[in-house]
């Protein structure tokens, strides 16, 4: 039996389409947590994309999608796309995607290879990933240098998105189109005083964005949102204007 199991398979693409959500399991690597899965108002007779939405610290946003979640799977689907929110497997540290990074962009990479992409009708060519604060950060710094191969649309990383300190070797980022869209969002007050870590949500954007931008890639943005600290920013309105300009 492989290290990694799922629970999701093409025998319950039928049920996920009949329901807002499904909320499944998945091991990887000696790591279990769950997944939410968007599937409502998708056409699956056409190419079906996938937005990878990764929380905030110890944000337990998989067990309420009728918040934030339903706003970002209304927008993926008016878009043919849908929507996977993972929890982050982690248990020592409150539920954060960048601790432990090695083991969760890991993680994360196998429940796209083993799970999403064997859903009939999804496109390989048209993954996208958001992010907010820690999982803006997974996105900056691990799942863009570790695992780009898997992001073949865009990335948009929301209150947060900082850099690595290098690309490493042979990393799979390196071989992604210079034109590969990748957005930071940002509220002007998000200086770390509004966050209770002190967590400096601007600093770590501009880091990003820098970053990128200076290894080449000419479709970087980033937005400052006047008046909003960490923990306003419009997710919905921002990922479908991202979509709208940067997805054909």
């Amino acid at each position: 039996m492989p290290e990694s199991q799922a629970t999701d398979n093409e025998s319950s693409e039928q049920e996920n389409k009949e329901r807002p959500s499904v909320l499944r399991e998945f091991t990887a690597l000696g790591q279990t947590s769950t997944y939410r899965i968007f599937t409502e108002g998708v056409d699956f007779s056409k190419p079906v994309g996938v937005v990878m939405r990764l929380h905030g610290d110890g944000d337990n946003e998989t067990t309420q999608p009728e918040g934030v979640l339903s706003d970002i799977a209304a927008v993926a689907a008016d878009h043919n796309m849908i929507l996977v929110a993972p929890r982050s497997p982690d248990t020592a540290f409150g539920a954060v995607w960048w601790q432990e990074l090695d083991i969760h962009v890991a993680w994360l990479k196998q429940l796209v290879q083993e799970v999403i992409l064997r859903i009939k009708g999804v496109d390989p060519k048209d993954i996208w990933w958001m992010g907010y604060s820690g999982g803006s950060e997974i996105l900056g710094y691990g799942i863009l240098p570790f695992g780009g191969e898997l992001v073949t649309g865009g990335a948009l990383m929301m209150a947060g998105g900082g850099a690595p300190e290098r690309l490493p070797e042979g990393s799979p980022l390196s071989q992604s189109p210079a034109d590969l869209p990748l957005s930071w969002v940002v509220g002007t007050l998000d200086d770390g005083s509004t966050s209770p870590d002190g967590f400096n949500a601007i600093q770590a954007a501009r880091s990003g964005e820098e970053f990128y931008r200076d290894l080449g890639f000419d479709q970087t943005s980033l937005e400052f949102i006047p008046g909003i600290d960490h923990y306003g920013l419009p997710q919905a309105e921002s990922l479908d204007e991202f979509l709208d300009a940067k997805r054909d």
